[in-house]
């Protein structure tokens, strides 16, 4: 993940905006990408025994193949995963982290997210989840810093993060 997709991830979107390959070049790529990985993660979290993360993104957040590779990681590392995907509204989180009885919330933020909305949003999901229960936020959008969360845009670290976490 860390050393062959994320690379590949940030060639595909330098060669999408510089115009060497179209949109739908692309989207083939990307979307054959996330197949893949949702291929790797799936079958181990439906094996593993672990605590449960909720893996998702903010409402009106489309990009979730950071989501996926995370979720690859934290599968590997033996926690079941509460998979939400692109665009969750908190409600959702919320009550999905509840009946799930998750230890933790991990959020994908894109670099295209708009920051005060995300940070709004970020904050309000904060104040709605019950204390105990934790929460990582990763991605190119990321806050530098969110009151009572973990930020992480490193995969690298969101892997340390992970096996101190005990599944």
């Amino acid at each position: 993940i860390t050393q062959r997709v994320a690379p590949l991830l940030v060639a595909i979107g330098e060669a999408w905006a510089s115009g060497r390959i179209g949109v739908a070049q692309e989207h083939l790529a990307t979307e054959r990408i996330r197949h893949e990985l949702h291929n790797l993660w799936t079958p181990l979290s439906n094996w593993n025994r672990g605590q449960t993360l909720v893996l998702t993104t903010l409402p009106d957040e489309r990009h979730d193949l950071g989501l996926h590779m995370v979720a690859c990681l934290a599968a590997e590392s033996g926690f079941r995963l509460a998979f939400l995907g692109a665009s969750t509204p908190l409600e959702a989180i919320v009550q999905t982290a509840q009946q799930t009885q998750a230890v933790a919330v991990l959020i994908s933020i894109s670099a295209h997210a708009h920051r005060k909305a995300a940070a709004a949003a970020l904050d309000d999901l904060r104040k709605r989840l019950p204390q105990s229960m934790r929460m990582l936020i990763g991605g190119g959008g990321s806050p530098e810093a969110c009151d009572g969360a973990s930020v992480i845009c490193d995969l690298n670290l969101v892997t340390a993060w992970l096996c101190d976490s005990d599944a």
